[in-house]
């Protein structure tokens, strides 16, 4: 990459000065732009699904939160059953967490109240469930998810 010097104060730019200026943005966007996207390799348990490498820029990431909320008591192994859309489609199952948060006034003796275990993930969705280690009074339950793929609108 050139060098380009620094006008004295004062001096007149003219379009030779500016397009060196353009041409070098240029070759610095080049440069850093392809490096910025670094791929990583997609693998899967599915024989349906490719090995392959996917620019870091096509990946999809969707986010959301599902609220469950006991309205009597739920007593420990109860379990609620949920789904949460992504409101998209991906091309393969995407790779989906999901982090169980609660409201501690209403579990017995404050103490951790649930677990989120994924049942099943779709091309526009996952199935959870919800799963009690204590006894439950009315209880607000939320449940973050975090789902990673390639998006089906990024295939032309």
């Amino acid at each position: 990459m050139g060098h380009l010097p620094t006008p004295a104060n004062g001096t007149a730019i003219d379009v030779s000065y500016v397009s060196d200026i353009v041409t070098e943005i240029n070759r610095l966007n080049d440069d850093l732009g392809n490096r910025g996207r670094q791929s990583r390799i997609v693998d899967s348990i599915s024989t349906n699904v490719p090995k392959m490498k996917i620019p870091t820029s096509q990946l999809s990431i969707v986010t959301g939160r599902k609220e469950i909320t006991t309205d009597n008591n739920t007593a420990t192994n109860d379990v609620v059953n949920g789904t949460f859309f992504f409101n998209q489609n991906f091309l393969y199952e995407p790779v989906v967490t999901a982090t169980p948060t609660t409201d501690t006034g209403g579990i017995k003796n404050n103490t951790l109240g649930v677990s989120v275990v994924i049942t099943k993930t779709n091309l526009n969705s996952v199935n959870f469930s919800v799963i009690f280690n204590s006894d439950n009074k009315k209880t607000k339950i939320a449940v973050n998810f975090i789902a990673i793929g390639v998006s089906a609108a990024q295939v032309s």
